[in-house]
């Protein structure tokens, strides 16, 4: 059985065909529900976990009836994105992402495993956050020049996180890869040869593009529909929704 999305046209669910109104119905009691705005943003990093753990699910992407949705899903704290799985209900990105390592013993089987994936997912925040912020600055296109010329600070420490790796912790896939993906996406983004001096990062970059659930995904119509829109509407640069 595929992957499965909520959308406004009819779909394969499994070995048949559905309106929107019955798939949506169906799948609320066949698969888990990870809700997010019609961009990559928070969402785009637990997606990439799903498809590589095989997970099936719906992709619930919204445009303005989250209002309408907010209060009635029964969540603790209201907030996007959120991940129903019968009565699990969870939301922030962060726990959210933490679950699925855990169900998914993606966490390290060590101690010194972990520590170093808790260090890794710091310099990632730390990465994500300064990018972040400058495609939402309205000043972006004043500042965007010293971002560029500092940019190799940043990369250096995340090539070091790879170092002579597949992966971060050596040749097991964890959370943190799939973190750091997305992470040079956007970098790549905004500037298209900032990896020519980083040979592992490509190479990095290729094995998690290369996972083939990702791939597939990668050439889809629904990635194609997000694939420029890492931020929200009020971006400056990537912006979506």
């Amino acid at each position: 059985m595929q992957r499965l999305l909520v959308c406004s046209v009819p779909c394969e669910v499994g070995w048949f065909v559905c309106s929107a109104n019955l798939q949506s119905t169906l799948l609320s009691i066949m698969a888990p529900i990870l809700g997010y705005w019609g961009i990559r943003g928070l969402a785009q990093n637990i997606r990439y976990v799903l498809l590589y753990t095989g997970t099936e699910y719906v992709d619930k992407q919204y445009t303005t009836e989250w209002a309408e949705d907010k209060e009635n899903l029964g969540l603790e704290f209201p907030n996007l994105p959120y991940y129903i799985d019968g009565d699990l209900k969870i939301t922030e990105s962060g726990a959210i992402l933490k679950y699925l390592a855990r169900k998914n013993n993606l966490v390290g089987s060590t101690e010194d495993e972990r520590i170093r994936l808790d260090m890794a997912e710091g310099i990632l925040a730390d990465a994500r956050r300064s990018i972040v912020m400058l495609c939402y600055d309205p000043d972006f296109e004043t500042k965007k020049g010293d971002f560029i010329a500092n940019i190799d600070n940043t990369l250096k420490k995340l090539s070091k996180l790879v170092g002579s790796n597949n992966y971060i912790l050596g040749d097991k896939v964890m959370i943190v890869d799939f973190v750091l993906f997305e992470t040079l996406e956007r970098y790549v983004a905004l500037v298209p040869t900032c990896l020519d001096s980083y040979a592992n990062l490509q190479a990095f970059h290729k094995r998690i593009e290369d996972i083939p659930s990702i791939k597939k995904y990668r050439s889809s119509p629904e990635f194609a529909k997000i694939k420029d829109k890492f931020s929200g509407p009020t971006a400056k640069f990537g912006s979506g929704v």
